[in-house]
């Protein structure tokens, strides 16, 4: 299947002459993604004849995280960090792979403070670039864990698919029922992506862009008050789809298998339990379910019919 591999490339309605593609997999392939995965199958092996140091979450043990080809390493200390990139270079040298460096970025997650002398890395001779944060599979990660930022680019993405649907609305005449129902399924779901996890930051750049969207499809000022707005087209705020994608997200994490996130999931009930620390994602969710009746939910962790529940959660 790859012995003869070419692909070309569209610009503009045109086509370039086919080329020759001697590294890598085919984009869009079905299974390219797990032709990867058994590639580097044996990479946490390696860091592990490393001597690398791992995370440890409850039961679970944790050198890296991956998706397709994004990969990140996770440490505590400076020293073991730079171990790890040490280990990977090998690794890659070994199985002729490559590491795009420009692309490679550092993230000290702390709440502030000066970048220590010791907190420097490389990867094969090459400073890493150290940032404040990082979008990593359209979520930006900010080094003191906060979601200001997410929320702010996640509504500079919905602006530009807005402008474009705009057009379309004023080229094509569409009356209101089909625009909203064009907003609903084209802009809400960039506006609510991945809210599982961010969805109890208030977003207020997030809102504005929906209702601001609204306002122009009706005609009014933009003064106008939000409230009449909802009321008029029969919506709410996307702060409550927020609340139920979490409600639905901490369902679904009580009911898993993946071994990871139920780790995560028990370390934090455990020090919001003890006191140990705050956990805002998971204190929203608590005071979600005591708001709206649902204490004993919270407290016994769970309920016997998840499907009943979440129609009855939707609907509340």
């Amino acid at each position: 299947m790859y012995s003869k591999l070419v692909a070309r490339v569209k610009f503009r309605g045109n086509y370039s002459d086919y080329f020759h593609l001697t590294t890598g997999l085919m984009q869009g392939e079905s299974i390219s993604h797990t032709l990867y995965s058994l590639y580097v199958r044996d990479i946490e092996g390696a860091l592990e004849s490393g001597n690398c140091e791992y995370l440890t979450i409850n039961d679970v043990n944790l050198y890296l995280l991956m998706y397709a080809d994004d990969t990140v390493l996770l440490s505590e200390s400076p020293e073991n960090l730079q171990n790890m990139l040490n280990t990977l270079s090998n690794y890659c040298y070994e199985n002729n792979l490559n590491v795009n460096v420009n692309n490679s970025k550092i993230v000290i997650f702390k709440n502030g403070g000066k970048i220590r002398e010791n907190e420097t890395w490389t990867y094969e001779g090459k400073d890493l670039e150290i940032v404040k944060s990082f979008n990593y599979l359209g979520v930006v990660f900010n080094h003191n864990g906060k979601f200001s930022l997410t929320q702010k680019t996640i509504a500079q993405q919905a602006s530009k698919a807005c402008f474009g649907l705009q057009r379309i609305i004023h080229e094509n005449y569409f009356n209101l029922e089909t625009s909203i129902a064009l907003v609903s399924t084209c802009i809400v779901p960039i506006l609510n992506y991945c809210s599982e996890v961010w969805g109890f930051h208030s977003a207020d750049d997030v809102e504005r862009v929906q209702i601001t969207f609204f306002k122009k499809i009706l005609g009014v000022r933009t003064s106008t008050c939000n409230a009449l707005i909802y009321h008029e087209l029969g919506l709410c705020p996307l702060q409550i789809y927020r609340k139920i994608c979490m409600i639905k997200y901490w369902l679904k994490l009580l009911k898993g298998k993946n071994m990871l996130l139920v780790s995560c999931y028990s370390d934090m009930y455990d020090c919001l339990l003890n006191g140990k620390s705050y956990n805002p994602w998971l204190d929203n969710v608590k005071c979600i379910l005591e708001e709206n009746g649902f204490g004993n939910v919270w407290i016994s962790q769970g309920v016997s019919r998840t499907s009943i529940y979440k129609r009855i959660n939707t609907t509340s």
